[in-house]
């Protein structure tokens, strides 16, 4: 078996996305080849979706206020 984490960093497993955020906070976005007349799964287009409205600086403040909202009890 494979280590899934080296010194050169993670690999994603066969047929995975990742959107990943570096030491600077760059987002980059992976997912495998898709054929043009393939649907993308409902996860893999909500990474996209996220990766387009991180642009937003008021969205992204909006969505990490959810986490000012949550009771931490």
């Amino acid at each position: 078996m494979v280590s899934a984490i080296s010194d050169n960093g993670t690999v994603l497993p066969a047929a995975a996305s990742a959107l990943v955020v570096d030491q600077n906070g760059k987002l980059s976005f992976y997912m495998p080849d898709v054929a043009e007349d393939e649907d993308l799964p409902r996860m893999v287009r909500l990474l996209a979706a996220v990766l387009i409205q991180s642009e937003d600086i008021a969205w992204v403040d909006d969505m990490i206020s959810t986490f000012d909202n949550l009771d931490r009890a």
